[in-house]
């Protein structure tokens, strides 16, 4: 079944139609997800917990068409709601445990030598001359912008960042989109001249695998390798690398999924006063072999150790794109009309519809997944509310009296002309015409509410047997107007 929430308004419109009630559809059921058409989705769960989830790199659901039952049905707001934000980073989930985030975006208070940290620490990195990374406004996964490293010499410097301070662990995170065929550095703390250090996160060998390699005191390093993962594709790919200090318990992640895991040598995790580097790592400073070369984003770091869970949602960040478009239809097929585009690339807003006001509606999701592992786009549920517009055709009721019988008017008689008026849906508008020597006078009034008088006084200058029209007019804010008109002749005397 349909869940349909119903709020009852009373609202004044100034226009044509009055809206009667506000009314919101949600669909979050499997009965609801199955009455419309699937390519590349499947429904999960049953009842209120069934999820559209998504079954391979693209697909689309076309929903099945809703009837408002009012051929002036205003589809107004849509809402699509989703396990996590697609195409947002990682700004709302900061808290003390994110040591490192930066966006690369070009912001207000980065150029081209100084990149901004937004974490809590203010870890800003820098670089000099033809070091440095170009900001890349074409190419990116969140925000604005990414950074392009030409694989010779670019490197962002951030001198000695403490990951370990929790003494828990650490996780690395970045997006990155590269064709390389050989070791690059993705960012790591490694001492210049040694192979001593903390830790380094890398493209290994023929650019489709990564190594995570850390280090205890005395120099004992540990590198954890994963299978080709075929990341050299030249798309966007979520790559993580995560520490537990308890354990020893070493991972990594591609797209969300967890691909390689080993415990290190036993011993207390290697500290170091090199630099933290993005791009290189200071031990292989004047290696060109080693450098990065293609473009990162959002590259974090925390102080713990991300959960499986966790790290799935970030991926779904950026991993899928998503769009919404909508239709409102007159025929029950929706034959004919066309959708509009109202959500691009994002999800969990509540989106204002500008349709043309019908009986019937009907949404379509579509989305796309650089990735070929398993994280799976999840909709939770759709809501879209639309109110019930009722034209308005009833005329305001006027009625008008005069301070004299009109049998007992004369010449120079002072008449006091007053009408009462009242509408269902509100007034807007009063006006008194007089014609009494075969000129028109108009009196305009401003009235409001749903009962409102207004009145004019005149004297009667032509005389015996001059005919006057006398008429009060009102309109309402629907614009139906409704008047009242007396005709009288002036006496010759009162009787």
């Amino acid at each position: 079944m349909i869940k349909i929430k119903k709020n009852l308004l009373i609202i004044m419109v100034i226009m044509l139609a009055s809206i009667v009630n506000a009314t919101t559809i949600i669909d979050d059921t499997d009965s609801n997800w199955n009455s419309g058409t699937q390519r590349g989705f499947q429904v999960l769960g049953i009842g209120g917990a069934a999820n559209l989830s998504s079954t391979n790199t693209s697909g689309h659901f076309a929903s099945q068409i809703f009837d408002s039952v009012n051929t002036n049905a205003n589809w107004t707001n849509i809402t699509l709601t989703t396990e996590v934000p697609y195409q947002t980073d990682l700004e709302d989930l900061k808290n003390e445990n994110l040591t490192l985030l930066m966006h690369f975006d070009n912001s207000t208070s980065e150029n081209d030598t100084y990149f901004a940290d937004f974490s809590q620490y203010n870890n800003f990195g820098s670089c000099s001359g033809t070091g440095c990374p170009l900001i890349n406004k074409t190419t990116y996964k969140f925000g604005k912008a990414a950074l392009w490293f030409d694989g010779t010499n670019d490197w962002v410097n951030l001198s000695d960042v403490d990951v370990q301070n929790s003494g828990a662990g650490y996780s690395v995170e970045v997006w990155a989109k590269h064709t390389a065929t050989s070791f690059r550095f993705l960012v790591g703390k490694r001492d210049s001249g040694t192979s001593n250090g903390e830790w380094s996160f890398s493209i290994n060998n023929a650019g489709n695998d990564l190594a995570f390699n850390t280090w205890v005191s005395g120099g004992t390093n540990d590198n954890l390798q994963s299978p080709s993962v075929g990341i050299n594709d030249n798309n966007w790919h979520y790559l993580v690398a995560t520490f537990s200090v308890s354990d020893g318990v070493k991972k990594i992640y591609v797209d969300g999924v967890q691909v390689a895991t080993s415990t290190t040598t036993s011993g207390t995790p290697a500290g170091t006063s090199a630099s933290l580097m993005i791009g290189q790592v200071q031990q292989y400073y004047g290696s060109v072999d080693y450098w990065y070369n293609n473009v990162l984003d959002e590259v974090a770091i925390w102080n713990m150790t991300l959960e499986n869970t966790t790290i799935r949602e970030h991926a779904l960040r950026g991993t899928y794109k998503l769009n919404l478009s909508v239709r409102s239809c007159d025929d029950a097929l929706c034959s004919g009309e066309t959708y509009t585009s109202i959500l691009t690339n994002a999800s969990n807003n509540k989106t204002f519809m500008n349709l043309a006001k019908n009986r019937y509606f009907q949404y379509n999701i579509t989305y796309s997944n650089e990735s070929s592992y398993g994280v799976r786009l999840n909709v939770n549920n759709v809501s879209i509310s639309y109110f019930n517009v009722v034209v308005d055709t009833t005329k305001p009721i006027i009625n008008g009296t005069l301070n004299k019988p009109t049998s007992n008017i004369v010449q120079n008689d002072i008449i006091n002309a007053s009408f009462n008026v009242t509408d269902e849906i509100g007034l807007n508008f009063g006006q008194i015409v007089i014609n009494d020597t075969g000129v028109k006078k108009f009196f305009n009034f401003t009235l409001s509410g749903t009962a409102d008088e207004f009145n004019q006084i005149f004297t009667i200058n032509c005389g015996i047997g001059c005919v006057v029209n006398l008429t009060g007019i009102a309109r309402d804010t629907s614009n139906n107007l409704q008047q009242n008109t007396t005709i009288f002749t002036v006496a010759s005397s009162c009787v």
